[in-house]
């Protein structure tokens, strides 16, 4: 695993910023924790998200 993320830090950029293994290591830790599906949309225009936590709207003023 070291060697792999040794690689990505010697290689990549990470949004512009040179990142050491360790800092990798955590970003694909932090992606592992989340459980996310990507699926078409109804009219298959555009995609949706599953299982990404956020609030739209307050709870007390949207209720369904």
């Amino acid at each position: 695993m070291w060697v792999a993320l040794t690689e990505l830090a010697t290689q990549l950029k990470w949004h512009g910023e040179k990142l050491t293994p360790d800092e990798w290591k955590i970003l694909f830790m932090d992606a592992l924790t989340r459980e996310m599906r990507v699926v078409p949309s109804i009219d298959g225009l555009a995609s949706s998200v599953w299982g990404a936590h956020r609030q739209i709207f307050p709870s007390p003023s949207f209720q369904i």
